[in-house]
């Protein structure tokens, strides 16, 4: 009858310390999206700022020959495409994992403005936008490193006392 009871024990620690395992393996993935994210939004604005100095076309082609793979895959480019920039954010902002405050705001008034003035006024939002979308890309990237860490330790650490103090 021990015996029994032991392995139903140590099966039941396998299976909290692998679920612990899982989800924080779940959340570093997470986490790594976010990040992902920011940065394809960073890659269209300095695409966007660089066809802009260079060719001059209007923002529809732009948008047009712009591939990126995260915003492929999240819907955001196709309603661009279709719906312009302001219309697809303002529609698609939610389908984002990203919850930086500063960095969706920070998009968002880019999404506002680009498109309204001349050759000059763009590239200086081009350029502001790069510029406070890449500060807080910074804290993104340093808050990661800590996070990862945490997320690889603190699960697994309250299963292993969990299961200390019920054994």
């Amino acid at each position: 009858m021990i015996p029994g009871i032991l392995m139903t024990k140590a099966a039941g620690a396998v299976v909290l310390l692998a679920a612990s395992l899982v989800y924080g393996r779940s959340r570093i993935s997470e986490e790594r999206q976010k990040l992902r994210e920011a940065e394809a939004l960073i890659a269209l604005v300095r695409h966007t700022a660089e066809t802009i100095e260079h060719t001059m076309k209007p923002l529809p082609e732009i948008f047009g020959e712009y591939r990126n793979e995260v915003l492929q895959k999240n819907g955001f480019l196709a309603e661009v495409r279709s719906a312009g920039l302001r219309n697809a954010w303002e529609n698609k902002e939610e389908t984002f994992v990203l919850q930086d405050k500063d960095l969706k705001n920070c998009f968002s008034v880019f999404c506002r403005e680009i498109g309204r003035g001349y050759r000059k006024e763009e590239l200086e939002l081009c350029s502001l936008t790069l510029k406070r979308m890449n500060e807080a890309v910074g804290k993104l990237r340093q808050e990661l490193s800590n996070r990862e860490k945490l997320y690889r330790t603190i699960p697994p650490l309250m299963v292993m006392s969990l299961v200390l103090i019920l054994m």
